[in-house]
């Protein structure tokens, strides 16, 4: 159980929490290399990716609810699904784990708009959380004793972008790659 929750974890920092920059990063390459780059592949990657994710994360829920033991009351998963904040919990659960699995559909996953808006979805609370607090700086109108402005995005914010493009160029790559190197799209046909 604590293997599956490191793996969950491992791909949510380094990959999910970054997917809507990585499709970001590809769009305009399908705007505007339409002929040159091809984009399919890459965002079938990404795809992929969520889909994985989303599943990895409702078999952990599914098990963490399954093993709950008689001498321990789940008293954290109660408190966070019935308590004062049930609405956001749910709306985090079915963000991250329910909604991902509209891409198993042929028009929405091949949909990269839609694909975007599921990301951007999945990511909606640290993207909100990280909108308060910059509101909040500029609101109090300082600059912390590290020297940050309020309005520039934080240390971590910017590695999340790095990563993000990082992730999207590789994937963009690879997809490409897929391309070139499939026999199938370069076999002579005899008729």
């Amino acid at each position: 159980m604590e293997l599956l929750k490191a793996i969950i974890d491992l791909i949510h920092a380094n990959c999910i929490r970054t997917v809507f920059i990585s499709v970001l990063v590809i769009l305009p390459f399908r705007y505007f290399f339409k002929n040159k780059i091809d984009t399919h592949y890459a965002l079938q990657i990404l795809r992929g990716l969520i889909l994985s994710y989303a599943a990895l994360a409702l078999i952990h829920f599914i098990l963490t609810i399954l093993s709950v033991s008689e001498n321990e009351p789940p008293v954290v998963f109660i408190n966070r699904a019935f308590g004062p904040y049930w609405w956001a919990y749910w709306m985090m659960f079915l963000g991250h784990s329910i909604l991902p699995f509209l891409l198993t559909t042929k028009r929405i996953g091949t949909n990269a708009y839609l694909l975007l808006l599921i990301a951007l979805l999945m990511n909606i609370g640290w993207l909100f959380e990280s909108f308060v607090i910059h509101m909040t700086n500029l609101h109090r109108d300082f600059v912390d004793h590290s020297g940050h402005c309020g309005c520039m995005p934080f240390d971590h914010e910017i590695t999340l972008i790095i990563k993000g493009i990082c992730l999207g160029v590789l994937v963009l790559l690879i997809g490409n790659g897929i391309k070139y190197f499939n026999p199938s799209k370069h076999s002579i046909n005899p008729n």
